[in-house]
């Protein structure tokens, strides 16, 4: 629309409508559904839909009221799944592959936990740790409970005084069943009891509450396996 309130076509460039009313338009619109049929045989082809959508006719002249009704977006499609009639918000799909992330979640911490205690990794324990080629002794004094997942990969999870410098030092998992590509460098040297270990786990650690937020980072903006099977259903 110009300054002067007058609505001006981006398709004909004609003053009075705009491209969703515009002639022109429209008869392109069959020029290209009628291309197609000529061709194929087809009404349904994505010209021919298209242009039906438009007239509520398909080229052939046969009704397609119901599917110009689309136009409005009656019929949803998922973002996640792909799958017509519903939304990301209520997908099934979603739902099913975040309770699997969940649980596999918990049943990792699960699993590192008994690993920590096998090991004696934790607070209070001290590890020699190797680095870009620098070999320090750190006394750990903090463990990072909630970056703790089955995807953490690399994650710094301990903390602790680098012995000698008193610096602030960081490391992850080392390398095993549960950091399967380290470059985490270290081992434990005064490993501290496994009850120890146990008593300083956090008391929501194994809910599913305590890994609903790294669930919901995971699927954020990504698409199921099945997304392209469904889409073009």
């Amino acid at each position: 629309m110009s300054w002067s309130g007058t609505v001006t076509c981006r398709v004909c460039y004609e003053t009075g409508h705009n491209k969703r009313t515009c002639p022109t338009w429209t008869e392109n619109l069959r020029i290209r559904a009628q291309r197609e049929y000529d061709a194929d045989g087809t009404t349904d082809g994505y010209n021919g839909r298209t242009y039906a959508k438009r007239t509520g006719k398909y080229i052939d002249g046969t009704d397609a009221t119901a599917l110009k009704a689309t136009r409005a977006g009656s019929v949803r499609r998922c973002k996640y799944c792909g799958s017509r009639g519903h939304n990301r918000r209520t997908c099934t799909v979603l739902k099913a592959d975040t309770a699997n992330y969940i649980a596999n979640a918990l049943t990792f911490r699960r699993g590192i936990v008994e690993d920590m205690k096998r090991l004696g990794i934790g607070v209070g324990s001290l590890m020699q740790a190797e680095r870009w080629g620098d070999k320090y002794l750190m006394l750990c004094e903090q463990v990072q409970w909630q970056h703790i997942h089955h995807h953490m990969g690399n994650a710094e999870i301990f903390g602790g005084r680098r012995c000698g410098t008193g610096s602030w030092v960081s490391t992850g998992y080392p390398e095993g069943e549960y950091n399967s590509s380290s470059y985490h460098n270290y081992a434990c040297v005064g490993p501290v009891s496994a009850e120890g270990v146990a008593a300083a786990v956090p008391d929501d650690f194994f809910t599913e509450e305590s890994v609903a937020g790294h669930a919901k980072e995971a699927f954020a903006n990504t698409q199921s396996d099945c997304f392209y099977d469904n889409r073009y259903v």
